[in-house]
């Protein structure tokens, strides 16, 4: 079935990505971080892929919905629920044995009254430096004596987030907050036989010490580099991953080709004005589809093998490119919009360098309805 505008996973990238991950995990367990629509690659497809090729021991996702949706696909790995969940849904999560956040003294009370003595697996969240969802260390005491009075809680798992291990060379802070969630599930230790995580793609990368009992792999498990930061600290410590291959390709195809002459304009508010004769190719892909505005007049795409400048402004569902210098272009001709060619490419930090954001938000707003195929 030929698409309009799709996108391509490449199953031997992600078997690559994870297969590097399982080498620095050793016996450890491995959490597919599938949140979000897999970072906009699929939630079911890259779950799909987790559990098909062994690489994954969990999924983590970030709300009920997701959680649910797997389930109703026939996904059978372990779950844990990231995100904030709404009390009255507790109850939903504990019959269906999804594991589940919890984050703060009032949410579990609340929960208490609301579950009853049904069981429910939790990850408690530990708030050892970011400041945002989890426990301080001066509440692990009556943390502790709240769940001994209470055996239908099983805590499965406690876990923390860094704050800043991506964006910097040092990593001062992130050792703190290392040795701050050490501290803080010490207690834990003496009374439960839970699974300890923080390490994320970055600390999984450059910092055995932070995977405790299971490493959490996130963007790199889609071949994306959690940023320069990142790999500059990978290279230069000799990490033994040093190298990720990105899982995914966005195309779509030429809709149009128009001849344009000197002094006419191009899209919305004329922002592009053309100098020579030429041509044009109009594709079928606007910011509705998460082609960002931003790319306006600064972005490329690759067709027959050649970078082609996107031109005028980006408009809700079409963009338009100069195709001036392609041969022998026809109508329905792929046009790649994240991926590569030859010797052509364009990567997702090189659209997210235009935008001034980061590679993780380039691919996750790509519209969920855009059809996701697994290739190879």
């Amino acid at each position: 079935m030929k698409y309009l505008t799709w996108i391509e996973l490449s199953k031997s990238a992600f078997e690559f990505n994870m297969a590097n991950f399982r080498k620095l995990a050793g016996d450890l367990k491995i959490m597919a971080v599938v949140k979000s629509n897999a970072y906009g690659h699929g939630l079911y497809e890259i779950a799909f892929l987790a559990q098909e090729t062994g690489g994954a021991d969990m999924l983590g996702v970030y709300s009920l919905s997701e959680a649910n949706f797997l389930s109703s696909k026939g996904i059978s790995l372990p779950i844990l629920i990231m995100g904030y969940i709404l009390t009255e849904d507790f109850v939903e999560a504990a019959h269906k044995n999804f594991s589940v956040c919890i984050s703060s003294f009032d949410q579990l009370k609340a929960v208490a009254e609301k579950i009853g003595g049904r069981s429910l697996k939790i990850h408690l969240k530990f708030d050892s430096g970011l400041r945002r969802l989890g426990f301080y260390p001066e509440e692990i005491p009556y943390l502790l004596e709240f769940l001994n009075e209470r055996k239908n809680f099983h805590v499965e798992g406690l876990f923390s987030h860094f704050a800043d291990i991506e964006d910097t060379v040092t990593h001062d802070f992130a050792r703190t907050q290392r040795t701050t969630f050490e501290s803080m599930s010490s207690s834990f230790m003496q009374l439960y036989t839970p699974l300890r995580h923080m390490a994320c793609s970055a600390a999984g990368i450059l910092f055995k010490d932070t995977y405790f009992d299971m490493l959490r792999v996130g963007i790199s498990m889609y071949g994306l580099w959690p940023s320069k930061e990142t790999l500059i600290t990978s290279l230069k410590s000799h990490s033994a991953l040093t190298e990720l291959k990105p899982v995914m390709s966005w195309k779509t195809r030429v809709a149009q080709i128009k001849d344009v002459r000197p002094g006419d304009t191009v899209g919305y508010s004329r922002s592009y004005r053309v100098t020579r004769n030429g041509k044009i190719a109009i594709i079928p892909v606007g910011y509705y589809d998460g082609y960002d505005r931003l790319y306006s007049n600064r972005a490329k795409v690759v067709i027959n093998g050649c970078e082609a400048p996107i031109i005028g402004k980006i408009c809700m569902n079409m963009s338009m490119v100069d195709v001036s210098h392609i041969a022998d272009l026809k109508r329905d001709d792929e046009v790649i919009l994240i991926g590569g060619c030859g010797g052509s490419q364009v990567t997702a930090d090189f659209l997210a360098g235009i935008s001034g954001t980061i590679n993780y938000e380039v691919v996750t707003r790509i519209n969920s309805s855009i059809p996701r195929i697994i290739t190879d």
